[in-house]
């Protein structure tokens, strides 16, 4: 058997067999994996949590989108075909998002469905608006505001679900 003797002081004096030095280099070796193991789990964490708060803030972005768009159609600060160019963007940024969602989250790409085709459709489709088409302004009628006020109330849950949904995966 082979013995170390390290004299650190005048009054201690540890003795290492073979058997202590396999132990302690076992212990540092198991100390250094857990480290390293529970630091590259934290840093897959914070990127999850990082890639998850990005689409909740594109979420809330949009329904934010959305909130403006109403606030500028009842107080007539948008025009018939302005809104029309509106719908054509939010199309396309909604449609981007949801795929992601989709591919990141298994979120249906037709969850913002309501948003893109029906509110489109509701509007576009009514008196008020086809009468205003080619007007420089646009005011809105109470019938129509009812049912945008109506959609709303029917639809804003959307949004909230996506973000519970995006937290949940």
């Amino acid at each position: 058997m082979v013995r170390f003797i390290i004299d650190l002081s005048m009054d201690w004096n540890f003795e290492f067999d073979f058997s202590n030095i396999i132990d302690i280099v076992s212990m540092a070796v198991n100390a250094f994996l857990a480290v390293f193991i529970v630091k590259n789990i934290q840093k897959s964490q914070d990127n999850e949590r990082v890639i998850k708060d990005h689409f909740i803030n594109e979420v809330k972005a949009i329904k934010d989108q959305y909130a403006i768009f109403y606030n500028n159609v009842i107080y007539g600060r948008i025009t018939a075909q302005g809104m029309l160019e509106w719908f054509k963007l939010m199309n396309i940024k909604v449609s981007d998002v949801s795929n992601m969602l989709e591919a990141n989250y298994k979120i249906k790409n037709d969850i913002f469905n309501p948003f893109i085709i029906n509110l489109p459709d509701l509007i576009t489709n009514d008196n008020c608006y086809i009468s205003q088409f080619r007007s420089s302004t646009f005011t809105i009628d109470v019938p129509l505001k009812r049912k945008i006020f109506d959609f709303h109330s029917r639809n804003l849950k959307i949004f909230n679900e996506c973000i519970i949904m995006i937290n949940n995966k």
